[in-house]
C-alpha cells in the first residue's frame, strides 16, 4: 500500500503572502513604537507618574491586539470583500457625520 503526500503549492503568489505578512507585522510594531515615543508628551499632557505609563502602553497593546482579532473574525465571518467595504464606509460616515453636527 503506497500513500501519496499532497505537496505544498509552488504558485507565485508564495513570496507575495510572505511579504505581505512581513509588511503588517513590522506596521503593527511600529505603531507600538509610535505610543512609546509619545510616552513623554502623554505623561506631560495628562500628568501621570512613571507607573502609569506603562499601563498606557500595555493597555494600547492589548487594544489593537484586541481589534485585530476582531478584524479577523470579521474577515471570516462576513467575507474580505465585505470587511474591506466596511473598514472604508464606516470611519468616513462617522467623520461626516461629526462635521455636519459640528462636533
Amino acid at each position: 500500500m503506497t500513500t501519496t503526500l499532497d505537496t505544498p503549492s509552488t504558485g507565485t503568489h508564495t513570496g507575495a503572502v510572505l511579504a505581505l505578512a512581513c509588511a503588517a507585522q513590522f506596521v503593527v510594531v511600529l505603531d507600538v513604537a509610535v505610543v512609546n515615543v509619545a510616552l513623554p508628551s502623554i505623561r506631560a499632557d495628562l500628568g501621570l507618574g512613571a507607573d502609569a505609563l506603562h499601563w498606557v502602553v500595555v493597555a494600547y497593546t492589548l487594544l489593537l491586539g484586541s481589534f485585530l482579532l476582531l478584524g479577523g473574525r470579521i474577515c471570516d465571518t462576513f467575507g474580505r470583500r465585505t470587511a474591506l467595504t466596511l473598514g472604508l464606509v464606516v470611519p468616513r460616515t462617522v467623520i461626516y457625520e461629526g462635521k455636519i453636527t459640528g462636533r
